[in-house]
């Protein structure tokens, strides 16, 4: 038999909090996004490419990211 969620989500019954899906509205996965590399020197832009993976739960502040990094391949 399976449990009656009542239109709430598994996480949220399970342990009787309320997600938080704020961060989920700003990227989707595997989107391409521009991250901050500030050991690039000045002249250079200090801009780089990459992909988003996820949000990182148990690092940084509460809209820290996972960003796969795409190497330059030249």
């Amino acid at each position: 038999m399976k449990p009656d969620l009542q239109w709430g989500f598994s996480h949220g019954v399970c342990f009787g909090v309320t997600p938080d899906i704020s961060a989920l509205l700003i990227f989707t996965f595997n989107e391409h996004v521009h991250y901050l590399d500030e050991e690039i020197p000045f002249p250079n832009s200090k801009e780089k490419a990459g992909h988003f993976v996820g949000i990182a739960e148990n690092d940084g502040d509460i809209l820290t990211f996972w960003i796969l990094i795409i190497e330059d391949t030249e």
